[in-house]
Order: structure tokens, then sequence, then C-alpha cells
């Protein structure tokens, strides 16, 4: 009897079912890859389903509609606006550059997968109008992604928070969570999000005082962080995180917003009306 018929295995495992996460899924299961998904959560969504959702590209499909001029160097060269001066120097460049390079790409998948998007409009010190926003809101990465996910038999497991990286010779191999250890043929990507609910961690790398700044998302706990730690990788840039920001106090009931379709018909519809709604 193989290994493998004991051990669940998988072509590539993710550890996540946030917008990244599910969006490394289902490129590699569209790509014919055998696919596990591990969310900690009885949801998918992590930050991914609180934000906003929009998305930064140059020479997008919606720029040219709209008569923008743009160019990746000139996105390359903005891009590098948006972070203090002191910070600058500690950007890597080559990722940077294919994160530029790729986003046209990215979001021209995107809208193949059958999401809507309005703009583009400005963002300064973005040159050119570059944000594209995903119609209606961000849930509809979530639910989009997990369809195509699925579509191509990936499959998702909720409540399995990944407790271990499982090595082999120096190599991760595979994971663990709840007590099953499940195999990667090709690799383990983790896609767990943030530290920003991790007091330890904001404490560790930021000072005391950011200790007790409530996240954003609750279930950010830098887990992915930690499991990297676990199997000797080094952590850089932890003290650098996004802010200072405005935020305010969620309503006690869902909102309009919230409560508007992220597929179906009316989302549609929608997306058809963002053009001649009020500038």
């Amino acid at each position: 009897m193989s290994q493998e018929s004991i051990i669940p295995t998988y072509d590539i495992i993710v550890v996540g079912a946030g917008g990244s996460g599910l969006a490394a899924a289902a490129s590699a299961a569209e790509l014919g890859a055998e696919v596990l998904v591990l969310e900690k959560q009885a949801e998918p969504g992590g930050s991914t389903a609180l934000a906003v959702g929009s998305f930064t590209a140059s020479q997008s499909p919606i720029q040219k509609a709209a008569g923008v001029s743009d160019a990746i160097a000139d996105h390359l060269v903005d891009i590098g606006k948006f972070a203090p001066e002191d910070l600058e120097s500690r950007n890597n460049n080559e990722l940077r550059t294919m994160l530029v390079r790729e986003a046209p790409a990215t979001l021209e998948w995107l809208m193949r997968l059958g999401l809507s998007f309005h703009g583009p409009t400005p963002e300064p010190p973005n040159r050119a109008p570059r944000m594209h926003n995903v119609v209606p809101g961000a849930r509809a990465y979530v639910l989009t992604l997990q369809r195509h996910l699925i579509k191509h038999r990936g499959r998702i497991l909720f409540n399995a928070p990944v407790t271990k990286l499982v090595q082999e010779e120096g190599a991760v191999v595979g994971v663990e969570a709840n007590g099953t250890v499940y195999r990667a043929r090709y690799g383990v990507v983790l896609a767990a999000g943030d530290y920003a609910s991790a007091p330890d961690l904001l404490a560790k790398y930021k000072g005391e005082e950011y200790a007790n700044v409530e996240g954003v998302c609750k279930s950010s706990h830098g887990d992915g962080h930690r499991l990297s730690e676990s199997v000797g990788a080094h952590l850089i840039n932890m003290d650098v995180t996004y802010g200072p920001e405005l935020r305010f106090v969620p309503p006690e009931k869902s909102s309009l917003l919230r409560r508007l379709p992220a597929e179906g018909p009316l989302r549609r519809v929608m997306s058809l009306a963002m053009p001649f709604a009020p500038k």
C-alpha cells in the first residue's frame, strides 16, 4: 500500500480561503492541479470580505475603453510614491515589478470569471486613473473565486486551522490540521492573512503601545507568519504596517451595501448601470 493511499494527498495545498488563497487555488485548479484549501473559519472571505474591492492596474481593457493612455513603466514609478521615503529603500523591486507587470492580465482573468468592474477612477499619486472597483463589492471576489475553484474540482475544508507544516529533508511537503496530515505533491501556499489581530506580534514588532489596537479582521492572527517561522523562515519588515487610517464603528444591522447581491442577475444589472451613476 502506497503512502499516498494512507495520507490524503493533493498537488497543491492552500492555507487560507481569503481573496489571495482562493485566487491561488482557483488558478491552480483551472490549470489542472488537484487542490485543497484549508480555512480555519466557518466561511471563506478573510480580510477580502471586509474590503471595498478596488484593483489597481495599468493598461487595462477598461482604461483603453475609456480612452486612457497608460504605461507599465509609469505605473512602476508611481507605485514607489505611496510609501514614505524612509521605507522606500526597503521595498523589493523585483516583486513590485512583477506585481505591476502582471496586474493587467490578472484583472482580465477576473473579468473572464464573470466579475464586473467600474472605473477607472483616480488614485493619487498615480498619474493616470488606475483604480478598478468590483461591483457591488469585494464579496464578489470571494463568491466568484470559490465557485470557479469548485467548478474545477477543487476542495475547501472549513473549521480546519493548520497548526503545523510537515517537513521531509528540510522541504515542506504537507500540513497538519485538526490532527490530520495532508500531503502536497508540489507545494504549500500560505495565504493566511496578516497579524493585525495578534497582540503578541504587534507588541513584538511594533511596540507595546500597538498591542491593543483592534484589527479590522478579527481572524488575522499571523498564522502564516508563525507557520513560516516554525520551519526556519526569517521574517522581514514586520514593523512596517499600513496606516494611520480613519475607521467607522460598524452598524448594528447589515448595511444596504452589504445586502446587495454579489452574484446573479441583479449584480449584472448594477454593472450595466454603473457608468450612468453620478460621479
